[in-house]
Formats: C-alpha cells, sequence, structure tokens
C-alpha cells in the first residue's frame, strides 16, 4: 500500500509493504509512459532490521542506474510485525535533476515493482545495473497536484441521460446517437456537477450530451448510429455541449457561484445522448445503458455555465506521418472569433478538458492575450487518452474579446506504418479542449485546421518533388496523404506547412451556425513557436 501526501513543495509517501530481511526490494516510481524503460525510481530495500533506499533511475533499455544527486528522502521507517514495515519517504516536486521525473499538475504515472525477483546475481544488492525490464509493472495514473475543490455533501436531486440497453456494435469504432428528453422543470434550475454512469468501461470511450435548437420544436425519436441517413435531420442541430465524459473521469462539480442551467421556458427540452464506443475485439451481444447523471438544486447561482470547444477540427486536413516521436498540431481560436462572439465583459474559464487519441503524448491550451501577455490553461506533459479529467483551473482565467487561445498536441507515431489521418475513430487523431466557463456566451466551438487551399498546392508540390505524375484528390485526402513516401524530409515538410500556412476556422454558435466573417484561409497573427514550444518549459527556479 503506497499513500502520498502533498505540499506546495514537497511529495511525501507512506509504504506499507513486507520485506523479507535482506531478499524482497520494492521499486516505488515515476515514468514517462508507464513502464520501466526510462523510469524514475527509488529501490527500497530491508537489511538486519534496517531499511535502505537508493535514488535510481532506468536507462532506455531497463538497466537500473543509482543517480549521482540522491534526492529521496528517508524520514522514518517502523515495523508493524515481523515482516510488514511502514516506511516514509520524502522528495521535492522539481529536484532540477535530469534523471527526476518533474511533478506537476498534468497526469503522473505512477509505477510499483514489487517484489522484485532480482534477474541479476546476489551481488546487485540495491539492484544497480541489473536489467528489470521484464519485471511486472503497477501502473497507476493520477493528478497529484489538485486544487482544493468544495464538493457539495450531499446530492438532494438528479436525473440521468443514459442509453436504453443498446446492443453495442461490432464494428471497432461506433458513435451512437439516442433523443432524449429533459425532467419538465417547473422552473428554472441550476446543475451543481455531473457523473459518468458506466456500464461497460472496456468499450465506453467517451460521452457527450448535446442540447438541441429550441428553433425544433418537434424532434422524432431515434435510438441509432450517428450520422445514418435515417436519423432526423434535426439532431444534427443538436450542438451545444451540456456535458462530457472520457475514460479515466471523477464525478465534476461547477463552482459555487455557477450552474449549468437547465430551464423549459428557454431551452429545448431535447438532448442528444452520443457515446463513443471502442470495440477493438469485435465483441458481441455486449449491451449497453451508460450515460451522465446530472446533480442540481432549485437554489440558483449567480452565473450560468458554458462550454467552448477549442483545439484541431475533426477533419482529414490534419495528419501525422508515421515514425515520428513528437509530431505537432495546433489549433487555433483567433481574435477575430473572440472579438464576434465573447461578451465585453469576457469570460471566466475555470475548468478544462484536453482530448486526444491513441498518439497523443503531450496537450496544452494556452490563452494569448490582446495585450501579447500569454498564460497556460491547462498543461499535461504525460498525456494518456485512457486517463482524461476535467481539471479545476485556479484561481480562474479570464478571456476577452481579442484574445486569441491555442490547443496544441504532441503526437507519436513512432510505431506506425502508414499516416494517421484527423477524425472521429480512436485510430484516428484528434485534438481538442473543453473549457468550462461562466458566463455563458454564445459560443460553442472555436477550432481551425489547416487551410484546404495550403494543402492542395502542398500535395501538387510533393508530387512535383517526387517525380510522379500530379495526380491531386480534392476530395479523398487519405489517398493523398497515402501516396506521399513518408521519410524525414516530407514530414518536416508537413510540419513546416502546418506551421506557415493559413488556416479554415470553425467560429460556431451553438445551433451550430457559424459568427458572421470571413473564416477561410485565415492568416494567423499568432506565432507557431507560441503554440507548440510552452510544452516544455524548464522550472525558472532550476537557472536553465
Amino acid at each position: 500500500e503506497v499513500n502520498y501526501n502533498l505540499s506546495k513543495l514537497m511529495m511525501s509517501l507512506e509504504v506499507s509493504v513486507p520485506l523479507l530481511a535482506n531478499s524482497t526490494k520494492l521499486g516505488f516510481g515515476f515514468s514517462n509512459r508507464g513502464g520501466i524503460k526510462n523510469a524514475d525510481i527509488v529501490i527500497i530495500r530491508s537489511m538486519e532490521d534496517q531499511i535502505f533506499i537508493d535514488d535510481c533511475w532506468c536507462n532506455k533499455n531497463g538497466e537500473v542506474r543509482r543517480d549521482v544527486e540522491q534526492n529521496y528522502n528517508l524520514i522514518r521507517y517502523s515495523k508493524i510485525n515481523n515482516y510488514v514495515w511502514q516506511i516514509d519517504i520524502e522528495r521535492s516536486f522539481d529536484t532540477c535533476d535530469d534523471h527526476d521525473y518533474q511533478l506537476d499538475s498534468g497526469t503522473t504515472n505512477i509505477i510499483v515493482i514489487y517484489p522484485i525477483h532480482s534477474p541479476c546475481k546476489s551481488i546487485h544488492i540495491n539492484l544497480v545495473d541489473c536489467n528489470i525490464s521484464k519485471v511486472p509493472v503497477t501502473l497507476r495514473r493520477a493528478q497529484l497536484l489538485k486544487p482544493e475543490v468544495t464538493v457539495p455533501k450531499t446530492h438532494a436531486k438528479w436525473f440521468d441521460i443514459v442509453a436504453p440497453n443498446v446492443t453495442i456494435p461490432r464494428s471497432s469504432t461506433t458513435y451512437w446517437c439516442n433523443l432524449q428528453q429533459l425532467p419538465p422543470f417547473k422552473r428554472k434550475v441550476h446543475g451543481v456537477g455531473f457523473a459518468g454512469v458506466i456500464s461497460n468501461p472496456d468499450l465506453v470511450h467517451h460521452i457527450e450530451v448535446y442540447l438541441c435548437d429550441i428553433d425544433d420544436l418537434e424532434i422524432p425519436s431515434y435510438n441509432g448510429i450517428c450520422n445514418a441517413k435515417q436519423m432526423p435531420v434535426q439532431l444534427t442541430r443538436c450542438n451545444h455541449v451540456l456535458a462530457a465524459w472520457a475514460f479515466g473521469a471523477e464525478a465534476f462539480y461547477y463552482p459555487k457561484e455557477a450552474g449549468l442551467a437547465f430551464d423549459s421556458a428557454t431551452m429545448s427540452p431535447y438532448v442528444r445522448l452520443e457515446i463513443h464506443y471502442n470495440n477493438p475485439h469485435h465483441l458481441v451481444g455486449r449491451v449497453d445503458h451508460s450515460g451522465i447523471r446530472f446533480y442540481y438544486t432549485e437554489q440558483l447561482r449567480q452565473y450560468d455555465v458554458g462550454i467552448l470547444e477549442t483545439g484541431v477540427t475533426y477533419s482529414p486536413n490534419m495528419a501525422v506521418p508515421p515514425h515520428q516521436t513528437s509530431f505537432e498540431w495546433a489549433g487555433i481560436c483567433p481574435a477575430s472569433c473572440t472579438r464576434a462572439a465573447i461578451p465585453p465583459s469576457g469570460i471566466n474559464i475555470f475548468a478544462s478538458e484536453l482530448h486526444t487519441h491513441l498518439l497523443g503524448r503531450k496537450a496544452q491550451t494556452t490563452l494569448l492575450r490582446s495585450d501579447g501577455s500569454s498564460e497556460v490553461i491547462e498543461r499535461d506533459r504525460h498525456y494518456s487518452t485512457w486517463f482524461e479529467e476535467i481539471r479545476y483551473v485556479t484561481p480562474v482565467i479570464s478571456v476577452k474579446p481579442g484574445d486569441s487561445l491555442i490547443t496544441t498536441c504532441a503526437f507519436d507515431s513512432i510505431k506506425k506504418k502508414n499516416v494517421t489521418l484527423g477524425g472521429l475513430g480512436l485510430q484516428d487523431e484528434m485534438c481538442v479542449g473543453y473549457l468550462h466557463y461562466y458566463p455563458v456566451s454564445q459560443l460553442e466551438v472555436c477550432k481551425s485546421s489547416v487551410s484546404r487551399i495550403a494543402l492542395e498546392a502542398f500535395f501538387k508540390l510533393i508530387s512535383l518533388l517526387s517525380g510522379k505524375p500530379t495526380n491531386i484528390r480534392p476530395h479523398n485526402l487519405h489517398q493523398n496523404y497515402n501516396e506521399i513516401t513518408w521519410g524525414p524530409a516530407a514530414a518536416r515538410s508537413l510540419q513546416a506547412l502546418y506551421r506557415d500556412s493559413p488556416v479554415d476556422v470553425k467560429c460556431l454558435r451553438g445551433n451550430g451556425k457559424e459568427w458572421g466573417g470571413k473564416w477561410d484561409n485565415v492568416r494567423s497573427t499568432i506565432p507557431y513557436s507560441e503554440a507548440v514550444s510552452s510544452q516544455d518549459v524548464p522550472n525558472e527556479r532550476c537557472g536553465v
């Protein structure tokens, strides 16, 4: 059992573990991707009724190295019984040591290696130079540095928006849509929070609940695959996000001054429940009733909350070439959109959620103010699509008309043989940020992707340089991307295209309609370096 206590600068570990004298060792630490290779670990061992620790790290082959700087401190230890020890260890969050994992407010991959049956000879009492790459590792993902948030102690009232016993299709990727109605509230109420209700955690990847357009007075019932021909057209206008859940997320609560408005007099009674099923093993016969539970109160709060979607448009315009260790996308919400859509008093961001698919390794949303200053809203250097939380932003960050927002993602496609396109399937890629804010505005989506005009010019240039006949298919981006031989030069050229080219912007209202303005082939005024370079900013106190 491992418990950790946190202060502003230090992390304290309390370990209760069986350690047989001179025989059993425990490894505890942190890893960029959750494995033993390149991990930062502390080795704990017993000898003649004493406990010893060694600050170590593993190289890319899984070989243990003793760190020159010993930054883990053994505070105390005691025996609980004949062989179970309680051990307290302490370490600062950022040691300025290249071999130590920097703890921050993003995702932390915590690894426990126990028991370590050393594959090395007995002379390796602290495992130095021992290769432990084959030793089983227990992984837990967590956000260690969480802000203090007041959580309601009781939920007097709640309602569910859940799937009506859907038989999950055997397809690897399915987006399932279901029309439902909200409870007939007699007067306005405020949602205080929501939580996922998940009946198939191995198959449900994420869930969203969208409010429908109030002008659609009647919507035919529907329970089926999203975007199927038989889906009523009215469901395509259900675009205002009320809540979103993703794998790994816990219950989420709004700040005490704001709530999610439910008002039968001013909003549609209809919502669209959308569930992304990921079924890679093509399982059959699984029945699902997952969805989202909303908690609410009749005691109204000061503000109504909203969700603003930022990042890269769901589009095959964007691609990740194969064999890349860090290929970057940046989705821009330009000043022209916030100037048109955000009220003069601005909006206040109190929470953020980042989202990619399987290749995502880092993600970040940054605010660039009109005066040239910037502030990171959320940064995750160890992102995993299997651990997505809505994370509180404290203090709240104010966005004013004329400010810009950038959501950036870094992808690792080193094991991929073919290009990966942007899209909805889990094998496609995304780069999205969900910003929770108050007071609610009419701006729902502010995203971008590389300009189609610039992309077609890129395909023509690549075709000419390769000596192949120009064969550009404007409506078949997948084939255009696949015809490229993805060596280092081609990948660098595509990265430069995304860095330097104009973008096509989606600046949308809650009903899916565009705000007035020019949104195609927009020349961004934001330096690309500002969008991607701050993901690995070193700690200033380290003097780097």
